[in-house]
């Protein structure tokens, strides 16, 4: 919950809900085996889940970097590890969401956010294709360029299914702070995450895609 260096971490997004999942209440008992749930560390899950199974799990990282970073530190091979990360973070353009030019997640842990990038720089999701890289960064502003009208989210929202239902849910939090709230912005529905969970698991719907060095400017 704290950044690698430093104390300070900057004010919560309110529209994530105490919970994370737009106070839902959706709990960890309704979308998986409790069973499976074990009370141990992350940082040690992470290292434990994907030494165990080298190359074939991806991860999806939707928050600071802080535990990946630390996984890292325990185990410099962790990278190796993995098959590929998605990253929702960081700015292409200095066009930022928790200063003027800084995105949140990366800015919370800058220190973090450059050990993770350094360590999967030059490693390749494909061994038949060195020069596939294992990281898709969604940044800050590729989401801004693809923002939906609330009304367009209204439409999503009123279906009939599973899939419909958690998306009313879990961003019940979000419509109110930033649909209904005094913070109330005019980007729209900018469901961030969930085109970070798209480009893991539909990337056959990501039209563009640029191969670049990306690293970040840490003080």
């Amino acid at each position: 919950s704290r950044p690698i260096l430093g104390k300070y971490s900057p004010p919560e997004f309110p529209g994530h809900g105490k919970d994370g999942l737009g106070d839902s209440g959706i709990s960890e008992s309704t979308v998986c085996d409790p069973g499976i749930v074990k009370p141990m560390q992350a940082v040690v899950a992470l290292i434990e889940m994907f030494k165990s199974n080298p190359g074939e799990l991806e991860l999806l990282a939707l928050g600071p970097l802080t535990n990946i970073a630390l996984a890292i530190r325990m185990d410099p091979m962790f990278p190796t590890y993995v098959k590929h990360l998605t990253i929702m973070g960081g700015c292409e353009n200095a066009q930022g969401n928790a200063t003027m030019t800084a995105e949140f997640n990366f800015f919370a842990d800058p220190e973090a956010a450059n050990i993770v990038l350094d360590a999967f720089t030059g490693l390749s999701s494909e061994p038949s294709q060195p020069a596939a890289p294992k990281v898709t960064l969604v940044t800050w502003e590729c989401c801004l360029s693809h923002t939906f009208s609330w009304e367009f989210y209204d439409e999503l929202a009123s279906c009939s299914t599973p899939a419909a239902r958690l998306l009313k849910q879990s961003c019940a939090a979000y419509e109110a702070f930033d649909r209904y709230g005094d913070a109330a912005k005019k980007e729209g529905f900018l469901p961030c995450d969930v085109y970070a969970a798209i480009a893991l698991e539909m990337p056959h719907l990501v039209a563009q895609r640029l191969d670049i060095f990306a690293t970040i400017e840490t003080a």
